[in-house]
């Protein structure tokens, strides 16, 4: 699909200017919605993935002179997340780890097995499939944002206190486990039913367990040795412009490779994230990363939400009373409760951290999306029926509206 449309998209076709018209009208349209829902105090997802229903070819469908241009902002939407999960692993804090890890490690156990056994529960409830309607939706709702949560800390001036780092530890271990659980999905839908499912597993620990060690040992000594070799030439003595191109190359090549690497376990969703952790150790790669990225991966999240997620929604059924209903029931239960019991063990801020694992953004909404696409091998269905993807984008949506606000009603 990635390939055909790039190249479908670059075609000589595309240089007429109907075309070209319609796709600056839509991403500005786009994001004009994130902005004017950001001015109201709401998440700007909410705006993106209106304006990209409004427009899209689900409804106006303003993209009609250019039929593959949908599927080719899908495609950057999905880069999009790769770049942002980078980002994501560059913001792991091993000293934070070591710090609250203990405390770290059961909130993101429980915020992540909490919402699977309880999309499984829904599924039952609501007599769906339990597989894999139900494990496909808990799977859905088990990742947190990181990235959101990281912000709201920050602006409270809160980022540096002991539930802080323990809230954002926790982050980052929900989004780990949260990736591994998809990659079990991922290897079950291929059709691997028996002993042969444990592979993938037993090959993302070690994968995990060999990038840990690489960022620990490896990347800050070459990034290192890079700087000083890039001083000794040039003859300067701080970080030179030619060392920030070599550092940037270098972690743009590992994501490459490590993605590359962990699609062929599962997802390379993996394998993005612990290609930002390989640099978390590493001075200024933050920096640099954002000196170079920052603006793009905005955008690409920007036409993720607007394009990869909104042109997924199935609309027809989104309407529907009965859809809107079980997506409340799903937003209460497993998605929100679900979350906010996960901190029940720490004390006076249990709520404050419960509340803060309750966000959501770009990886809960890239499970939903690409599972009511994914086929199931030997069998004539899919990951999610349309319902069930209807009913956890509802319950998404609503938690990304309410837990902002909650969450710093606590802090």
């Amino acid at each position: 699909m990635a390939e055909s449309s790039f190249k479908t998209f670059f075609s000589s076709d595309f240089t007429e200017f109907p075309a070209i018209f319609e796709t600056t009208l839509f991403l500005g349209a786009v994001y004009i919605g994130g902005g004017l829902a950001a001015l109201c105090h709401l998440s700007p997802i909410i705006g993106e993935i209106a304006v990209g229903v409004s427009l899209g070819p689900q409804w106006l469908n303003i993209l009609h002179d250019f039929p593959e241009t949908p599927h080719f902002l899908r495609d950057l939407g999905q880069i999009g997340v790769t770049l942002m999960l980078f980002e994501s692993g560059l913001a792991v804090h091993f000293s934070n780890l070591r710090n609250v890890w203990h405390q770290a490690i059961w909130v993101a156990l429980l915020g992540t097995l909490l919402p699977i056994f309880g999309g499984i529960g829904f599924a039952y409830l609501m007599k769906w499939r339990i597989w894999p309607d139900g494990v496909a939706l808990g799977c859905a709702l088990a990742p947190t944002s990181a990235g959101m949560t990281i912000k709201i800390l920050t602006k409270a001036k809160q980022r540096g206190s002991s539930y802080g780092q323990t809230i954002i530890s926790a982050a980052f271990l929900d989004d780990i486990l949260s990736i591994l659980v998809w990659v079990v999905l991922m290897n079950l839908s291929d059709g691997k039913r028996d002993i042969r499912v444990a592979v993938p597993i037993v090959q993302a620990l070690a994968f995990l367990l060999a990038a840990g060690l690489l960022a620990v040992r490896f990347f800050p000594r070459l990034i290192s040795g890079i700087s000083s070799v890039c001083q000794a030439h040039q003859g300067t003595s701080g970080y030179s412009d030619s060392a920030v191109v070599l550092h940037f190359i270098v972690m743009l090549f590992v994501l490459i490779g490590y993605s590359w690497l962990t699609s062929l376990v599962g997802s390379h969703l993996l394998g993005a994230f612990m290609a930002g952790v390989s640099f978390c150790q590493v001075p200024r790669s933050l920096l640099v990363w954002r000196r170079n990225t920052q603006q793009l991966a905005t955008r690409l999240i920007k036409c993720y939400f607007g394009s990869t997620v909104a042109f997924s929604i199935p609309v027809a059924i989104m309407g529907t009373w009965a859809v809107l209903w079980r997506g409340v029931l799903c937003a209460i239960g497993p998605c929100i409760l679900a979350k906010v019991v996960s901190g029940v063990l720490l004390g006076p801020e249990r709520w404050l951290v419960g509340f803060a694992m309750v966000m959501r953004r770009d990886l809960a909404y890239f499970f939903s999306i690409m599972s009511v696409d994914r086929k199931i091998v030997g069998e004539d269905s899919n990951l999610m029926t349309e319902e069930t993807c209807a009913v956890c984008l509802y319950a998404l949506l609503i938690a990304s509206l309410t837990a902002p606000f909650s969450c710093r009603f606590f802090l």
